[in-house]
């Protein structure tokens, strides 16, 4: 058996694929682990290397960039062929079906691996029923979210955070706590992770989940601007991530989870003494913010620009594509937002009714957008007339004559969305039909405030 020779085997599991891996002879067997191989697949490659760990490491790591959930077990004084014979066969078999077991086993109290990794993280902060937020799954979650917030107390963006986590990919995670580059509200981020420390708080009274949120209130707290805006990213970064930041309501999600805390709603009902009051206080500055940043088009109030500058206050550009315009889409979340205010100020009445009008101007009927095969065999997008369809609205309007236009990442305005390039065609949401929650869409109705 040579046992002499075989110090340790060690298998490996992964969601992408089932390898095992041949540590301590002067053989190593590495793996390839495309990600769409099944549970079960084995395949393996004779290689000669020095350092036997060195390649099951490196395959561990490529696993955890894409997400792949892996494990690792080593049985002792093993030969070759270990798997394969009493007494080492049952154990790896007992390793394999406890593998495959967490990865796809569901019961009535929790999902399967696979089903929570098929979600999105805005789905399991959101969504899962209220007892779920306390089992141990939610809980295992939890402690990823407690890993990813940084010494700021802010949260990285495009994260999906709950998919589970190898032991080298978490000492990487913890090893960038210290990062104050990449703490933001964009894309969800930072409320996201906090709506759901606070689930699960609710349901477990885990301190360490308590004080997470607690520390990024007041990550939210300090990154508010004296004039009420909130910038993409905090501390501060050089160029558009400054600016006050509507686009993709990273603005109006910050303030709908401090105005949830100012009214005492009882998913918050264990923040400090003083917090409604401060939250309170930050909403109202926020919405000073909005009042003052609502563009004037020939002296009359429309909408808002998906970001604007922080000093002056005026529409400003962002990424190439990005040009200061009038936006359609998140001027409607921010219409909403104002629409939850209980007993609103003059002022914010017509904020309101201004932009309602302007939303029924440049509503766009007649039209929707078709998903299609093109000539080169590529799902596409265009748009094609369609009498009676329900309105849409553009992404992006002229500021001073309300034209809808687009942009490529070459920054020229284009005014047909088939004259930008095939990336950005579909790979950013030109049009929206989210203005039809709060206005009349009826045909006869739009002219009705010109």
């Amino acid at each position: 058996m040579h046992t002499k020779h075989f110090i340790a085997r060690v298998i490996y599991f992964s969601t992408g694929a089932f390898t095992a891996i041949y540590t301590g002879s002067s053989q190593e067997v590495s793996a390839e682990i495309p990600r769409d191989t099944s549970y079960t697949t084995y395949r393996t490659f004779i290689k000669e290397r020095r350092s036997f760990h060195e390649g099951r490491d490196r395959q561990v790591a490529k696993m955890d960039v894409p997400g792949i959930y892996s494990e690792i077990r080593a049985i002792d004084s093993t030969p070759h062929t270990f798997r394969l014979f009493h007494p080492w066969f049952e154990t790896t078999i007992n390793y394999m079906t406890g593998f495959l077991d967490k990865v796809l086993k569901q019961d009535k109290s929790e999902y399967s691996l696979a089903n929570i990794s098929s979600l999105r993280w805005k789905q399991i902060a959101h969504s899962m029923p209220d007892k779920w937020y306390g089992s141990e799954q939610a809980i295992s979650i939890a402690e990823n979210v407690l890993l990813y917030q940084r010494n700021t107390g802010g949260w990285p963006k495009n994260v999906e955070i709950h998919h589970m986590m190898s032991d080298s990919f978490k000492k990487k995670i913890t090893e960038e706590k210290n990062h104050i580059d990449d703490s933001t509200i964009d894309n969800d981020a930072t409320v996201l992770e906090m709506i759901y420390l606070a689930k699960v708080y609710k349901e477990t009274n885990v301190p360490a989940y308590k004080e997470a949120f607690l520390k990024g209130l007041d990550y939210l707290y300090e990154a508010q601007y004296d004039n009420g805006g909130w910038p993409q990213f905090y501390p501060l970064r050089k160029g558009y991530y400054s600016c006050i930041t509507y686009n993709d309501n990273a603005m109006a999600n910050v303030m709908r989870l401090l105005k949830s805390v100012a009214d005492k709603d009882p998913a918050y009902d264990f923040v400090r003494k003083d917090d409604p009051s401060k939250c309170a206080n930050a909403f109202e500055r926020g919405i000073d913010c909005i009042l003052k940043t609502q563009y004037k088009q020939n002296g009359k109030l429309t909408v808002w620009c998906a970001q604007h500058d922080a000093k002056t206050l005026e529409p400003a550009k962002a990424r190439a594509y990005e040009l200061p315009s009038l936006s359609g889409s998140e001027s409607a979340e921010i219409v909403l937002l104002l629409q939850s205010i209980k007993d609103p100020s003059p002022e914010v009445k017509h904020s309101i009714e201004a932009a309602k009008k302007w939303f029924q101007k440049v509503r766009i009927d007649g039209i929707k957008i078709e998903t299609y095969i093109n000539d080169k065999g590529l799902r596409d997008r265009r748009v094609v007339q369609s009498p009676g369809a329900p309105p849409l609205w553009a992404r992006f309007y002229e500021p001073d004559d309300n034209r809808p236009f687009f942009c490529d990442r070459d920054g020229i305005k284009r005014y047909s969305m088939a004259e930008i390039g095939y990336e950005r065609r579909n790979g950013y949401s030109w049009y929206t039909d989210r203005p039809s929650s709060f206005i009349h869409t009826d045909s006869n109705s739009k002219n009705q405030n010109d």
